[in-house]
């Protein structure tokens, strides 16, 4: 059972984006669109900060883990163009290679 904290302007039905599946990232380009500012997650490895996105071709939506080093960066100029905010975001996300660890790509759409 996943837990899902929200910020205190969020209020949108929990129940709702725990049942949302999580996104999976490989070295094939996804373009995705975000739908929400950042909510957390409590995972094995301690509090997880997620965003919804929508899979701009398949039109489903998904939760997207933001924590790793290599997206944060690259999220954070996205951002900061977009009056400081997530959602509205558009990009193609992918990993530099099939390896687990491979860094994120990001390029604007």
């Amino acid at each position: 059972m996943r837990e899902i904290i929200l910020f205190s302007n969020q209020i949108e039905d929990v129940q709702t984006v725990k049942d949302l599946p999580y996104l999976s990232i490989d070295a094939d380009p996804i373009l995705v669109q975000i739908l929400s500012e950042p909510y957390l997650v409590c995972t094995k490895r301690g509090y997880q900060p997620i965003v919804k996105v929508i899979l701009s071709k398949k039109k489903t939506i998904h939760l997207m883990f933001i924590a790793a080093s290599s997206l944060t960066r690259q999220l954070e100029d996205l951002r900061l163009q977009n009056n400081g905010l997530f959602t509205g975001l558009e990009f193609w996300v992918r990993k530099e290679s099939y390896k687990q660890m491979a860094p994120y790509i990001l390029e604007p759409y």
